[in-house]
């Protein structure tokens, strides 16, 4: 079986996950993306040439989430299997004040956030205390999220409107799990590099093995919570433990790496993975 995996560019998750598939005599080829014209025949002949070639697909990243929904709705009425189908999902799904909104409706744990254009610090921090968090509605790795202790602070963020504002909360572990097709698959701790407050792998942050099972059952059942509130078929779920011994959701991420965590969790998630794409094509045929 052949399998296109549409990606910005090819990561080193992708890497792996085409070694794996080679083993079992499949291939996954990187899908890059390209300039288009903006119309409806264009995406139309995209995912024709798409389903003269592949099985399945997975939809990763990269196109505009205008472009993403239209390439998902003609693969659904092509018949062409994807996974992560933009058209299955809110064109929000990306932002963390929706997120939070979803979760918030599941009435799932959260930090207390506030929204506000003109964030002054006498009210903000008397809400959510001091320091209180910053972070950007769009924003990967980490990049955007600001620990804020002051009114100057505030003011170096610009266009506030396009912010969250949550408590910031001590903690005791941080952690992501991996969601496919509904099922918590595999979680890890995330460490802090030093004098950082955030986790994030690519700041610098080190993974470590979940080795309490009774807490691995809780992010798990947490996890699998937040992603049907939202969704998607793949996702990474982070969430922290409080001092208090509750657990807060953070936030989705619905383009997560499952590179170099098989020796964290005792299984190969590309294997899972590989497993998802064979039952499309099966489905399909």
């Amino acid at each position: 079986m052949k399998f296109g995996f549409i990606a910005g560019k090819a990561q080193k998750s992708f890497d792996s996950l085409a070694e794996h598939a080679l083993k079992r005599g499949h291939s996954v080829e990187h899908i890059p993306l390209r300039d288009m014209r903006i119309s409806y025949e264009t995406i139309c002949d995209f995912v024709e040439e798409c389903a003269g070639k592949y099985d399945a697909l997975h939809y990763y990243a990269g196109l505009a989430d205008p472009i993403g929904v239209f390439f998902g709705r003609v693969c659904k009425e092509k018949g062409l299997p994807l996974l992560n189908n933009r058209v299955n999902i809110s064109g929000l799904v990306h932002d963390k004040m929706f997120q939070a909104l979803s979760f918030s409706s599941q009435q799932l744990p959260i930090p207390h956030s506030e929204f506000t254009r003109n964030p002054v610090w006498e009210k903000l921090s008397a809400k959510l205390g001091s320091p209180l968090i910053a972070k950007r509605v769009r924003g990967t790795h980490g990049t955007h999220v600001h620990k804020i202790t002051s009114q100057q602070d505030l003011d170096k963020i610009t266009e506030p409107s396009f912010y969250v504002f949550q408590e910031f909360i001590p903690h005791t572990n941080d952690v992501r799990v991996l969601v496919l097709r509904g099922k918590a698959i595999c979680g890890y701790q995330r460490v802090p590099a030093e004098d950082d407050f955030r986790a994030n792998l690519a700041l610098g942050g080190v993974a470590r093995k979940l080795t309490d099972d009774v807490e691995k059952l809780e992010v798990f059942k947490l996890a699998e919570q937040a992603t049907a509130a939202i969704g998607l078929d793949l996702a990474g779920v982070d969430l922290i433990k409080a001092t208090d011994g509750g657990y807060r959701l953070i936030e989705i991420n619905i383009n997560p790496s499952w590179y170099g965590i098989t020796g964290l969790t005792d299984m190969q998630f590309e294997e899972l993975l590989l497993d998802e794409y064979e039952k499309m094509a099966l489905d399909k045929s």
